[in-house]
């Protein structure tokens, strides 16, 4: 190394520092994939792959009865804000209201699992509606679902809404 030229001393010292940088670069990216692991969002993809014909053909046979729901969610523009809301949720079969129905409300990112809850929405006859409170974390685009058990057949709703803070 002594009988190099200066600028070659130079050239192999850069060259070392930008393979430092490198290497250094290379372990915090294993170390952030491996400390953030999320796991598959959905682990059942392959075989709802496969019945993707059969789910489509249950859901559309569910609307065809007259399954629907009736919600603000559905209407308002930014019928959510960050923080705690409470949402209530009208399920007809025609034009008769459906009382009997397990329902749930799920809010998720689209991006990540991270953040999906899923909460069973109670029935009040009072005023004939599936009501429950839903916690929303962040402001930003969320995809709601509204599920509904009927006779061991699901009815769904998914939508993509806007939270506000």
């Amino acid at each position: 190394m002594a009988n190099l030229s200066k600028s070659m001393k130079r050239a192999f010292f850069i060259m070392g520092i930008a393979f430092f940088f490198l290497i250094v670069a290379t372990v915090y990216t294993v170390y952030l994939a491996t400390k953030e692991y999320e796991p598959v969002v959905d682990p059942n993809y392959y075989e709802k792959g496969l019945n993707y014909d059969k789910e489509i053909g249950r859901k559309l046979e569910m609307k065809n009865e007259g399954y629907r729901f009736e919600t603000n969610l559905l209407t308002e523009k930014y019928p959510l804000k960050t923080g705690s809301n409470t949402v209530s949720v009208l399920l007809f079969k025609n034009s008769e209201k459906v009382q009997d129905a397990k329902t749930f409300m799920q809010w998720e990112r689209s991006a990540t699992n991270k953040f999906t809850k899923r909460v069973p929405l109670h029935f009040s006859k009072e005023n004939s509606q599936y009501t429950g409170t839903v916690d929303i974390p962040y402001y930003g685009q969320w995809i709601i679902t509204l599920i509904a058990e009927i006779n061991g057949k699901v009815f769904e709703k998914r939508f993509l809404t806007t939270v506000k803070e």
